[in-house]
Parts: C-alpha cells; structure tokens; sequence
C-alpha cells in the first residue's frame, strides 16, 4: 500500500558509505537517497506483481 503523500513528507537525507583508493586506503563519504523514490517504486512493483498474479490465476 503506497503511504499517502499528505501523511508522510520526505526529506532529503544521505548516507554513509566507504569507499576504496587505488592506494587500498578507505574513504569514507556519503550518497543522497531519495526515500520518496524508493516508496514509489515499491509500489509501482506492487501493482506489477498484483497484476501478473491476476493474470496467472485466470489462466490456471
């Protein structure tokens, strides 16, 4: 169920993550994420899959 837009605000946020120098030392650094984007792809694949097991289940 894709939560309601007017319910939930997202944010901009990032997070850590490590990353490796040619040299084998660690950096450490960061990545924006976009928490809405992920919540509307997750839905966009919850009808996807709803809709393909509909379609399975007239055919058997």
């Amino acid at each position: 169920e894709v939560i309601n837009p007017e319910i939930c605000e997202y944010q901009a946020t990032s997070v850590p993550t490590i990353e490796q120098k040619p040299c084998g030392s660690l950096l450490l650094t960061s990545r924006p994420v976009d928490l809405g984007k992920t919540e509307r792809e997750a839905g966009l694949l919850m009808r996807k899959l709803e809709h393909r097991s509909r379609r399975k289940g007239l055919k058997g």
